[in-house]
């Protein structure tokens, strides 16, 4: 179950009356009368008069400190002051010591150094507290009379020190205090760098997908554009064949029946091959001469062995007549894989080339075993989103991935019934 989680106003809020109970708890012997005020109270302020009016200026100041906190989220720069001015006020009657509520300086020092733009912002603000810390603590040696104050122990007897002694002893005694707003600054700016850096981070991680998706988007596109050109020479042969065919028919039908008979065939038969390619790739395409098949799959294993990888390839089933596109499809998958393989497990590394022939389609296998341990190949390459492509336009199914502990796999089924394609 999920908990609701607060918002920065109201966590404020809490963060300042829980701050004012604590501080009520914790100087309770100032607030109720009974034989601890009277003893311990009572005689560093006089009367009850005197304890309720050093109260009532300290209040003042803690409702500064109060407002600072809470709308520390909303105005940051104005919670600095309100709580600087009230920690300071607090300190100017030396009677009381450091309580709960005064946590707040450091608090929303360490807050607005976290959220600062810039380190100036909280360096200065830091620099404006100490020197008001020792001014303070200055004025409160320089005229103190050496009363013990009830709630911070004793206030040491300096009223006939030297000054230089007297600064001195300010010095000394803001340690601490200057000690806790240092850690508070350091914090917060460590928060700050560290929110920096996880937002350059997601930026960079964005900029790097955006690019990652226009670079797949390019893939896609060249591929596409090869397969056109692959396929321009595919239906050019189809059409020619055609032609030829019914010129060859045409000039046969009066003397050669049968010969005629036997060129429609072959017009039928090729126009329905053609028919279910540009059907299959959208379009009549452009290409270059000469494009490769599963014919030419030995010679580019043999070319594989000659640049350092351990290759056989292993046919099964009988070869069954393929359509150009499938025929050039299988052979660029071999390619591609054997490629992959090469550059990414390295020579030496045993790869297995598998074609399996059905009736209705025909399986390509290429299985590597990747026997060094940087030589898992990448499934973000251009070349392997072309396979995907390939098969995909092709209206067959790929699986890509790693393989056995260390080896990898590229699995295509391509379908060969082209004829039925057409008439579905």
């Amino acid at each position: 179950m999920v908990r609701p989680r607060l918002g920065p106003h109201l966590r404020d809020a809490v963060l300042a009356l829980v701050l004012v109970a604590v501080t009520l708890l914790d100087s309770a012997d100032l607030y109720f009368a009974g034989p601890a005020q009277q003893k311990q109270v009572l005689p560093y302020f006089g009367d009850v008069a005197g304890l309720h009016r050093a109260l009532g200026i300290w209040w003042l100041f803690g409702c500064l400190i109060i407002a600072g906190i809470v709308i520390l989220h909303r105005w940051p720069m104005v919670a600095l002051v309100g709580v600087g001015v009230g920690g300071l006020g607090h300190q100017w009657d030396a009677r009381f010591a450091v309580q709960p509520l005064d946590l707040a300086v450091p608090i929303v020092l360490g807050v607005v150094a976290g959220s600062a733009r810039s380190r100036w912002v909280p360096g200065v603000a830091l620099a404006v507290m100490v020197l008001g810390e020792y001014l303070v603590r200055s004025r409160n040696e320089i005229v103190s009379d050496g009363k013990l104050s009830p709630t911070n122990g004793a206030l040491p007897s300096v009223a006939n020190e030297p000054l230089g002694t007297a600064l001195l002893h300010a010095a000394t005694g803001s340690f601490e205090v200057v000690l806790v707003l240092v850690l508070a600054v350091a914090i917060g700016d460590g928060v700050r760098s560290h929110r920096n850096n996880l937002r350059m981070l997601e930026l960079r991680a964005a900029d790097l997908a955006r690019e990652q998706h226009q670079r797949a988007e390019l893939a896609t596109a060249a591929e596409r554009a090869r397969i056109s050109r692959e396929m321009h020479d595919v239906v050019a042969h189809s059409l020619s064949v055609i032609v030829a065919q019914a010129q060859g028919a045409a000039a046969a039908l009066d003397h050669h029946p049968s010969r005629a008979a036997t060129a429609l065939q072959h017009v039928i038969d090729t126009s329905r091959g053609s028919l279910a390619e540009m059907r299959r790739l959208l379009g009549v395409v452009r290409g270059a001469p000469g494009a490769p098949g599963v014919a030419g799959i030995p010679a580019l294993v043999d070319q594989m062995c000659a640049a350092g990888l351990l290759a056989r390839l292993s046919v099964e089933g009988d070869r069954v007549p393929l359509p150009a596109s499938v025929d050039l499809s299988a052979y660029r998958i071999v390619q591609e894989a054997l490629t992959n393989a090469l550059k990414h497990a390295g020579a030496g590394t045993n790869v297995a080339v598998r074609l399996v022939f059905a009736d209705d389609a025909l399986d390509v296998d290429v299985t590597d075993d990747g026997h060094r341990g940087d030589g898992v190949m990448s499934t973000n390459g251009h070349g392997l989103r072309g396979i995907a492509e390939r098969v995909h336009l092709l209206g067959g199914d790929v699986a890509v991935g790693p393989v056995g502990a260390a080896g990898f796999q590229v699995r295509a089924r391509l379908p060969v019934d082209v004829p039925s394609a057409v008439d579905s």
